[in-house]
């Protein structure tokens, strides 16, 4: 069914099948189309529900990596500019007279971007719906097929995209961010066979009364200013048989005066050092030093000399080529680097461009990240981070040639090149050795944005819809943060929406933690402020301690109890907090690698149930003077007391070690016999029976409950925070009897 946004005009205009064009099935390696169809067809596959499932959980996936993988096998697919017998742009039946739009990364200007696209009167769209990742669109509009040449070897499309593009930069730039080389549409669109993923949008537009047709006139007013000048100064240099090794000084002698220069002169001379691979700083250098440009020229000016050889390089920038002139014998093309054969007379493949291949790592999101004293390597997505090692990085990139499937094709210095996928894959696995090693790695961007943590009179709990910030003042929500000015953990953010409850006293886990102190409010006090502790991400050199829950009957440490909720309480630590936990039993003191699962975004460590013969004082350092993590797989890296994790420790029976170095680090809490002493035969669920079922389950807890839970925890911050110094004080009598109702403190 269609949305009710969704917008049908003329859907049995029998123009519509006019345009027919090429659908494939599923995964995108299949090359041989499954039938051909119209724009009806594909609009009622959209606003149907047969790709629904996919497009939910492609939109649920994190990494992109992980999303373009599953995007390229789950959906099918359509070629938009017309028929095939196989996906590649020799292979064309029949042009459709339909151009795709492809539009990125809106955010939050997605919706008013629809709204402006399907009421434009110049380009009129066929059909408009949102693309897989849910950021952007797919606009789907009619020309003219005798704009294009479809006999041309590579980028056919270019026309109607150039003109599209600089049109979409002139209406649309204040909806759409353009990137450093002004592209406001994607660069896919230049190719001929280029795939559409067809996915879910209930509220898909389709407009086929639409009579507009782009054509030479829209390509001649949009065209960019001059460009047709620059064109032919740069084909005719093109033309000239450069040889590669040609110097600046040479193509001063042939387009250059003497002296008097003015603006012909230096913009034949300009395009002709660009055309050669020039940069924009050696043409510029060689002008100021070697050039006599008339007074009467305004580019006598230096800064106006240098606005001009800029704006040519920018404008008039060959957006097929992205060839790289690297030395006089050598270019990059890409992740190749092409090297000058005398024999053949051109440019042949001779290895990796290394340092595209560092660009495609960056855009991806891979850096290194100062822990301590070392590196660890980062992935960042927006304002989260996350550690990754270098495997990830190289499994990465090798996904990324595996999907080359298309030769790639340009031109330069009046040759063309085909390079086959099969070659850039081939130059790839021979000098993929050279990178991903230890060397290559530390030319990696460092990531320097502040990490969001806690502070002496602030903690932050930060969920799916936004901030929460615990202080003096009380909890105070936004749901709305800033993210430019710091970055977060992944694994620290808190998968959950945020909704503040004011009354919690029926919610289960407040139930809980009054069932286990015994409903006395000495010992839920305690309670409180021992998980606020741990809940608060800020090192006290005064509060070096660890948190050890023990049960209230144990008796020696041959008949421990258990089953009284000590790893329930860590559990809901564990929802708002990065909590790492280690066996307890199995613990060896003596093991190097003792630490090896604490991550740069653990926030508490949790000792599971540990021996009775568990030594304290291995403890000592980590809790005073930071840790030091040594891993078997992954960098070594050393954690700062201000960043160190708290420390929890659950056990059946009592830690042996006396002394008051060991007293004075441990912060004992007893939870009652509630639940243990339901607990007859050995195979009772006192906790389960008595709440009604597993607590933080989905299954069994509505968003009421959780945001009660959510609640009740950030209140156990605010508790240690900015209540405990006032134990004894009448004000916090009152305290305990308002958060007994489940009231906010202030």
């Amino acid at each position: 069914m269609q949305g009710k946004d969704t917008k049908i005009i003329g859907i049995d205009n029998p123009e519509l099948t006019k345009s027919i064009f090429s659908l494939f099935k599923n995964p995108i390696t299949n090359k041989h189309p499954e039938r051909d169809v119209d724009v009806k067809d594909i609009f009622k596959l959209i606003s149907s529900d047969q790709f629904a499932h996919q497009t939910e959980y492609l939109r649920s996936l994190k990494g992109k990596e992980s999303a373009r993988k599953y995007k390229a096998t789950a959906f099918d697919y359509v070629t938009f500019n017309g028929r095939f017998t196989s996906r590649q742009d020799d292979a064309l039946i029949k042009p459709s007279g339909l151009f795709i739009i492809d539009v990125d990364h809106l955010g939050d200007t997605s919706d008013q971007f629809k709204k402006s696209i399907v009421s434009d009167k110049v380009i009129r769209p066929l059909l408009v719906f949102k693309s897989p990742s849910g950021d952007g669109y797919k606009v789907v509009i009619k020309i003219d097929p005798k704009i294009i040449n479809y006999q041309a070897k590579s980028n056919i499309m270019l026309p109607i995209w150039g003109a599209v593009n600089r049109y979409f930069e002139i209406n649309y730039s204040h909806l759409i961010k353009g990137d450093s080389k002004n592209c406001y549409i994607d660069k896919s669109g230049k190719d001929l066979s280029r795939a559409c993923f067809i996915c879910h949008d209930p509220e898909a537009f389709i407009d086929i009364e639409s009579n507009v047709e782009l054509g030479e006139e829209f390509l001649n007013e949009f065209q960019a200013d001059n460009e047709s000048k620059f064109k032919k100064i740069y084909d005719r240099t093109q033309k000239q048989a450069v040889n590669p090794a040609t110097k600046l000084s040479d193509l001063a002698k042939r387009h250059l005066l003497p002296e008097g220069n003015h603006h012909p002169e230096l913009l034949t001379f300009i395009g002709a050092a660009k055309a050669i691979g020039k940069s924009v700083e050696q043409t510029l250098d060689y002008i100021r030093t070697n050039v006599d440009i008339s007074t009467e020229s305004s580019h006598s000016d230096t800064d106006q000399l240098e606005e001009l050889v800029r704006d040519i390089y920018q404008r008039y920038k060959d957006p097929d080529s992205g060839v790289i002139y690297l030395t006089p014998l050598s270019i990059g093309f890409g992740i190749l680097n092409l090297k000058y054969s005398k024999d053949a007379k051109q440019y042949v493949v001779s290895s990796l461009f290394v340092d595209e291949v560092r660009n495609i790592i960056h855009r991806e999101g891979f850096a290194k990240r100062k822990i301590g004293k070392v590196y660890v390597f980062i992935q960042i997505e927006g304002c989260m981070i996350r550690e990754v090692s270098p495997e990830n990085m190289r499994d990465f990139m090798t996904s990324y040639i595996d999907s080359i499937e298309n030769c790639i094709s340009f031109s330069y210095k009046g040759q063309d090149y085909n390079i086959p996928a099969a070659t850039i894959r081939d130059t790839y696995l021979k000098n993929s050795n050279n990178i991903f090693n230890k060397v290559w790695m530390e030319h990696l961007h460092i990531h320097e944005v502040p990490i969001l943590k806690d502070k002496e009179h602030e903690i932050y709990f930060y969920f799916k819809n936004g901030l929460v910030t615990v202080s003096k003042n009380g909890i105070e929500f936004n749901g709305s943060p800033e993210h430019d000015e710091y970055c977060i953990w992944e694994d620290q953010v808190i998968k959950h929406d945020y909704v503040q409850i004011t009354d919690f006293t029926n919610c289960h886990f407040y139930k809980f933690l009054r069932n286990v102190t015994n409903d006395d409010e000495q010992r839920f006090a305690r309670m409180v402020t021992g998980i606020g502790y741990l809940l608060h991400h800020y090192f006290r050199a005064r509060e070096g301690q660890a948190i050890i829950f023990y049960d209230e009957a144990i008796t020696d440490s041959k008949t421990p109890q258990g089953g009284s909720g000590k790893g329930l309480i860590i559990n809901a630590v564990k929802q708002v907090r990065n909590v790492t936990k280690i066996d307890g039993k199995h613990f060896n003191s003596k093991d190097k690698f003792r630490w090896e699962m604490i991550s740069p975004g653990t926030q508490v460590v949790w000792l599971d149930d540990v021996s009775p013969d568990f030594e304290f004082s291995v403890l000592h350092s980590n809790l005073t003077d930071g840790w030091t993590i040594e891993r078997k797989y992954l960098s070594k890296f050393y954690i700062d007391p201000e960043d160190s994790p708290k420390t929890v420790i659950c056990s059946n029976s009592i830690i042996k070690g006396g002394g008051s170095t060991n007293k004075r680090r441990q912060t004992p809490i007893e939870l009652s016999d509630f639940y243990s002493k339901q607990i007859i035969r050995g195979d009772e669920k006192p906790i389960e029976e008595t709440h009604g079922g597993l607590f933080f389950d989905k299954r069994t807890w509505d968003s009421n409950e959780w945001s009660c839970f959510f609640s009740v925890m950030t209140n156990c911050a605010f508790q240690y925070g900015w209540k405990r110094k006032k134990a004894r004080s009448v004000k916090l009598i009152q305290h305990r009897v308002q958060m007994r109702k489940g009231l906010y403190l202030s």
